[in-house]
């Protein structure tokens, strides 16, 4: 349900897990909770 245009507040996350600097399930909800905001 990821949509094409990228946020980049969740562009920032993503590249935080991607050096592990956040958990991955941490991330997973952050990154749920600003789409529920978005909509």
């Amino acid at each position: 349900r990821i949509r094409n245009e990228i946020d980049p507040e969740l562009l920032n996350i993503v590249s935080l897990v991607e050096k592990d600097d956040i958990p991955r399930e941490r991330m997973r909800e952050t990154v749920l909770s600003l789409y529920e905001k978005g909509e």
